[in-house]
């Protein structure tokens, strides 16, 4: 908790990226949105709201730590999807965000934000 649970940067395309640490808006190997994340996504939920009409694509990416489990694959897609969803489905239930403008994607353990080999890189 406290530093880098967000940050707010710019793609080379002039996209606007929001990360949120995994421990700001999930329990650990959990997908439903934890209550203290609620404030966080109420706020992007309102952004996003504003300016919806200049926007083409909403995307939401989920994510898991690399645990080094060969046998849970399927299981960190899964829980990444949902993930994703489920930030997905919290904006469009209380912000009614334009659905066709929402995507979902989970990239499981591959393509990780951040280094999977230390306990801090795995938040």
């Amino acid at each position: 908790e406290g530093k880098g649970e967000i940050e707010v940067t710019q793609g080379s395309n002039g996209e606007i990226h929001i990360t949120f640490s995994d421990n700001t808006l999930f329990a650990a190997n959990q997908y439903a949105i934890i209550e203290k994340a609620k404030p966080f996504l109420n706020l992007v939920g309102e952004a996003l709201k504003n300016v919806e009409n200049k926007l083409t694509l909403i995307e939401a990416a989920g994510y898991v730590a690399d645990t080094q489990n060969p046998n849970s694959m399927v299981n960190d897609w899964y829980l990444s999807t949902n993930r994703a969803a489920s930030v997905i489905n919290y904006l469009y239930d209380n912000y009614q965000v334009k659905y066709d403008l929402l995507v979902a994607i989970g990239h499981g353990i591959n393509d990780p934000v951040a280094d999977n080999t230390t306990e801090e890189g795995r938040k």
